[in-house]
């Protein structure tokens, strides 16, 4: 009881939606920060305070590859953008250069 003899509502709790989102909001940041930030926080510690390590070469096919990764991610975005469109010629091209690069790949 308070002041004057008046009840104290209780407490209200959070929407069970916000709860929800909140809780997936959070381990999405768990997952990117253990899975995807870690390894690279790992590899950076290693390689400052070792002294063995030996730096790799890395080939050119790697940077090939990697560019037509990307490119082709870039077209096929594209390629769907002009078919949600209802756009046939363009997704029709872009499809075409999609499939390449991943032949490229």
């Amino acid at each position: 009881m308070t002041e004057m003899g008046r009840r104290q509502a209780p407490p209200q709790r959070a929407d069970p939606l916000a709860e929800s989102l909140l809780h997936r909001h959070r381990s999405r940041h768990c997952f990117h920060s253990d899975v995807l930030y870690g390894p690279g926080q790992r590899f950076l510690v290693r390689r400052g305070t070792s002294g063995d390590w030996i730096p790799v070469h890395l080939p050119a096919v790697l940077w090939l590859n990697t560019l037509a990764l990307v490119a082709s991610s870039f077209t096929l975005e594209r390629a769907r953008r002009a078919l949600s469109r209802l756009d046939l010629s363009g997704f029709r091209k872009l499809w075409a250069v999609t499939t390449g690069l991943g032949a490229l790949f």
